[in-house]
């Protein structure tokens, strides 16, 4: 099976959770690997810039990774607790 990035990165950007991470952190596509787990290779390297971020394809399945120690992130979240 071929992998689609560009079918990838519309899927990334549909979904919900991507798009509350990009509000909060300003992450895109851009800073994900995308790994081809049937494979074990890596598709797309991520730019790392903000954090580690991961795309895992098998098959037609599709599952995210989100570093969530970004110090933007902690801060929101810590921010509502305080509240």
């Amino acid at each position: 099976m071929e992998i689609n990035i560009d079918s990838i990165k519309k899927r990334l950007e549909n979904s919900d959770t991507f798009k509350y991470y990009r509000d909060e952190t300003g992450i895109s596509f851009e800073d994900f690997d995308v790994i081809d787990l049937q494979t074990k290779t890596l598709i797309k390297q991520g730019s790392k810039k903000i954090g580690a971020y991961n795309i895992m394809i098998d098959g037609d399945n599709m599952s995210t990774y989100y570093d969530l120690t970004v110090d933007g992130l902690t801060e929101k979240k810590l921010e509502k607790v305080k509240r």
